[in-house]
């Protein structure tokens, strides 16, 4: 730029990237699915959807609760036998010599 001269404001302004802008990300992405929803195929697979899911048969807060109790129980028990085997085999390794503990 010569000497003297001043930056025109657009000039200076950094140029706009369309993924910077949120309301051309969203605009896109509401276009996007109006489109998909109202292509026939796709319309007919959400109206099946929607049907297979009305058949299930969805578990009660209770059942919930106690199936993750069990969940939580087991993985505990789990936990705790597997730092008895891993305690036992170092044990052992250090004692046949197979590991040299570093004592500090």
């Amino acid at each position: 730029m010569p000497k003297g001269r001043t930056p025109s404001p657009v000039a200076a302004r950094a140029p706009r990237c369309w993924a910077t802008n949120w309301r051309r990300r969203f605009g896109l992405g509401a276009w996007g699915v109006y489109r998909l929803t109202h292509w026939p195929k796709f319309a007919d697979f959400l109206v099946q959807v929607q049907g297979e899911l009305d058949k299930v048969n969805w578990a009660t807060w209770e059942y919930l609760v106690r199936a993750t109790g069990v969940v939580l129980v087991t993985m505990v028990i789990a936990a705790a036998f597997l730092w008895v085997c891993d305690f036992a085999w170092i044990n052992l390794f250090e004692f046949i010599g197979f590991l040299r503990a570093t004592k500090s």
